[in-house]
């Protein structure tokens, strides 16, 4: 695209056309990293936690991301494009805000970095601390190509991009993946979410004041601290987390939230490595002063008869108040990462726990589980509000604790797999890709055939809920799975297991698998290879099934 001032008019005019057709909104945005030209708009940065479309297939540098900074470019993103690494606004006059963080990291067949939810977290996290006034995600949930007529339409070498990908999977690793499962990146965000959501509008109007300031992404010595604060209250920011490096623990802590007087000492605290967080000092939760608390805060539940403010964290939190303290619910933080706020039909709010998606619909509680779901909520779902196949079993705390069993009356659904008798010359030209053509076999793949057996009713009711989900053991080069003869998903080979919906292919009870196998010494970069048979990995280990109802 154009650079300098003809570049900046341009993105004038486009923001001029956008208006008089209609578009007038209270707030443009455009990209802001790696020399953009933004027309005056509001800049928006973006950061991954790697770079899958680096040419190299070593591993690369500590990644600044989990470094707290003012500098707001990710030279990393487009560094295939070879993009400028400064930008063309004055930061002073714009808000930091993010639309392009990685939510995970879509893998290209030279470089297959795997993304966990703690690099999405402390990520996350480190960015806030940075003075982040917007979280912004990409992807947040994994796709698929759509089938086309003319040619396939993933981004590959043989179209004049860097990278080759996927021809029909794009499940990005994201928070919700490809078929709408959800992650542990998911969870992650989602605890930064809530907090945003009730107190976002405390944090974005507080300057972030990072100290030590200047820290090098692969120094694992120094414990790297930001605080956002004023001149009463704020945030301290800690992390020790570095993504693929291990760091060193820190004994006897003592953290200190700065303000116009007297710092706020907090009690001294171990901090591990892999440890991030961020503790509220002077924070008002509505009548109560919160003076300190080893603990981060969640949100806010507004319930019937008061508000409950929802904090979180392993240490001993240690809550030290001004006065009357306020209602508190402390959390384990992993109990927080399976916590889920809504408001059902008796206009209470209500934090439900479970292992999968919950979510409200028309009042109503929704909940994602298996033959057998437990879920947690505070406060206790009232009788309204109560899925009538859910019973309560337990109290557990301030928690209440109930199950929902499915009927087992019938054969449970099963799958099967073997490999085919057939050879890939056989099936060679006989199978099409997502556009059609005839796909060409080498002869070294490996053939599967995996068979389904349903035996529920309701096996063609996914927009009900009903969903069973194939989960692949296997160690190749990739994976291309077809339905009668078409190809429907295809799958770069990580070391994690590839996930496949049935729903979402109308419940198929056939599915050819082809396998082409990986190589030692091949050109990819593997955070993950698998245990080599003459040197080179081609095989399906194992194929469960898990049904899913809601």
């Amino acid at each position: 695209g154009y650079n300098g001032e003809k570049g900046e008019q341009h993105m004038r005019t486009l923001t001029a056309m956008a208006r008089e057709i209609g578009f007038d909104l209270p707030l443009y945005t455009a990209t802001g990293w790696g020399g953009a030209v933004t027309g005056g708009l509001l800049p928006v940065m973006g950061g991954y936690c790697e770079a899958p479309w680096d040419q190299r297939i070593t591993e690369i540098e500590p990644n600044s991301n989990y470094v707290f900074s003012h500098i707001r470019n990710d030279a990393l993103i487009a560094s295939d494009h070879h993009v400028d690494d400064t930008v063309t606004f004055n930061q002073d006059d714009f808000p930091y805000l993010t639309a392009e963080l990685g939510g995970g990291l879509q893998v290209t067949k030279h470089r297959r970095p795997i993304v966990s939810g703690n690099d999405v977290g402390a990520m996350s996290l480190t960015k806030l601390g940075s003075g982040v006034g917007l979280l912004g995600y990409y992807m947040y949930h994994g796709g698929s190509n759509p089938d086309s007529k003319l040619s396939t339409l993933q981004e590959s070498r043989a179209t004049g991009y860097s990278n080759d990908l996927p021809e029909i999977n794009y499940d990005f690793n994201a928070p919700i993946r490809q078929y709408g499962t959800i992650s542990d990146n998911y969870r992650e965000i989602r605890l930064l979410a809530y907090f945003l959501q009730d107190f976002g509008g405390d944090l974005a109007v507080l300057p972030a004041d990072i100290d030590p300031e200047f820290v090098k992404p692969g120094d694992t010595h120094t414990l790297r601290m930001s605080i956002r604060h004023d001149d009463s209250h704020g945030y301290i920011f800690v992390n020790n987390y570095q993504r693929r490096l291990t760091m060193d623990d820190h004994k006897d802590v003592v953290l200190e939230g700065k303000t116009k007087g007297e710092p706020v000492r907090f009690p001294k605290t171990d901090i591990a490595s892999g440890e991030y967080a961020f503790y509220p000092y002077n924070m008002k939760l509505k009548n109560a002063v919160l003076v300190s608390a080893l603990a981060t805060p969640l949100c806010k539940l507004s319930c019937k008869d008061e508000d409950v403010y929802v904090f979180y964290g392993d240490k001993d939190p240690q809550f030290t108040w001004d006065g009357t303290p306020a209602k508190v619910l402390h959390l384990s933080r992993a109990d927080a990462l399976s916590a889920a706020r809504v408001t059902l039909k008796d206009h209470q709010e209500y934090l439900v726990l479970s292992d999968d998606f919950v979510w409200e619909e028309s009042g109503v509680l929704r909940v994602v589980g298996g033959e057998e779901t437990i879920i947690r909520t505070f406060p206790k779902l009232s009788k309204d509000v109560l899925p009538a196949d859910f019973k309560e079993i337990a109290g557990e705390g301030e928690l209440t604790v109930y199950k929902r069993s499915q009927n087992n009356a019938n054969v449970q659904t099963s799958v099967l797999f073997a490999q085919s008798a057939k050879t890939s010359e056989e099936l060679s030209g006989k199978l099409v890709n997502s556009c059609g053509q005839p796909e060409t076999l080498n002869g070294d793949e490996k053939i599967y055939e995996i068979s389904m057996q349903y035996e529920r009713e309701n096996r063609n009711g996914r927009k009900e809920g009903y969903d069973c989900i194939l989960s692949f053991d296997y160690a190749c080069e990739s994976m291309e799975l077809f339905v009668n003869g078409r190809k429907v998903n295809d799958y770069f080979y990580t070391g994690q297991k590839a996930l496949f919906s049935l729903g979402y292919f109308d419940f198929p009870t056939k599915i050819t698998a082809v396998l082409h196998p990986l190589h030692e010494g091949d050109h990819i970069y593997l955070q993950e290879w698998p245990k080599m048979d003459d040197k080179k990995a081609c095989w399906i280990e194992a194929v469960t099934l898990t049904e899913q109802f809601a």
